[in-house]
């Protein structure tokens, strides 16, 4: 049975992300999910924490706004009807940080909404516990 949205609580934090990730193991497998903007070019200067590029332009990353943080699939072992083969689900997990300040936004839940009505895993986590209960893995 396809995951459901589940906890919203505050900003993505990288530990979680990574206790997610190891705990999820091999059984599903999930990849990080930057979204954002950032520059390329040849670089002709670095001063600190400054870089000078020439031919300078945007590039975006990520799948698109309100993607999240974790996408990647589960694998699902269909029965012999249905010809014994093994699936992948898209899953999706937006990672916010346990007791954090910023809740899920408006882009967020219209992803997790768009995975769960296509039949995947989908839903915010503040753990790994979390994590494992909206993609079908044991506890």
């Amino acid at each position: 049975c396809p995951g459901t949205a589940a906890g919203e609580g505050g900003g993505t934090g990288q530990a979680t992300r990574r206790e997610i990730m190891l705990a999820i193991g091999r059984t599903a497998r999930v990849f990080n999910n930057p979204v954002g903007n950032g520059w390329m070019g040849r670089v002709v200067g670095e001063r600190g924490d400054m870089v000078t590029l020439a031919g300078a332009r945007r590039v975006a990353f990520g799948l698109h706004k309100g993607s999240s943080d974790l996408i990647g699939w589960n694998s699902l072992l269909i029965t012999p009807e249905h010809v014994g083969r093994t699936l992948a689900i898209f899953s999706a997990l937006e990672v916010k940080k346990p007791g954090g300040r910023h809740p899920v936004t408006d882009e967020q839940r219209v992803f997790i909404e768009a995975v769960l009505s296509a039949g995947g895993y989908a839903g915010a986590v503040t753990n790994a516990a979390q994590a494992r209960h909206i993609l079908g893995l044991p506890l």
